[in-house]
């Protein structure tokens, strides 16, 4: 229950443009420090490319403050997409937004969208959720 309602939460997170653009500025300082390559792909969904446009160079600026450090050179695909936002068919593919980057041999990819970061953060929480849940099981009782 828990899951589907934050998953309809998510939807509304890029409904609000300017709380959006921070969150992409954000989203892509983190992929880049966490990618740690010199060059970087960005991927997003086709929907947010204008304003993945307008965040990237405010976002490597961000990331040489914050680190000290030039800023990787950012890439946008503008080929292929992640999924695009999702609809009432829960069957179809979709993403709620955020940006994945690519290294640049395509050997790693730093998924930050916020599909996968509530996936993260559910998996995190499960011992908490299965204790609210069931109650605490004693050590070695299964």
């Amino acid at each position: 229950i828990c899951w589907s309602r934050a998953k309809l939460k998510l939807r509304e997170v890029s409904k609000n443009q300017a709380t959006y653009k921070k969150l992409l500025t954000d989203l892509l300082v983190q992929g880049m420090r966490k990618l740690g390559d010199k060059a970087a792909t960005v991927r997003v969904r086709q929907v947010d490319l204008l304003v993945v446009k307008e965040v990237m160079e405010p976002a490597r600026k961000q990331y040489t403050a914050l680190f000290q450090e030039e800023a990787p050179a950012l890439t946008l695909d503008q080929a292929t997409f992640l999924p695009p936002p999702p609809t009432s068919n829960d069957e179809i593919e979709s993403c709620n937004g955020g940006v994945s980057l690519i290294s640049a041999d395509n050997r790693i990819t730093c998924n930050n969208t916020l599909d996968d970061r509530l996936r993260i953060a559910y998996q995190a929480n499960l011992p908490e959720i299965r204790k609210r849940l069931f109650g605490a099981v004693a050590q070695g009782q299964h």
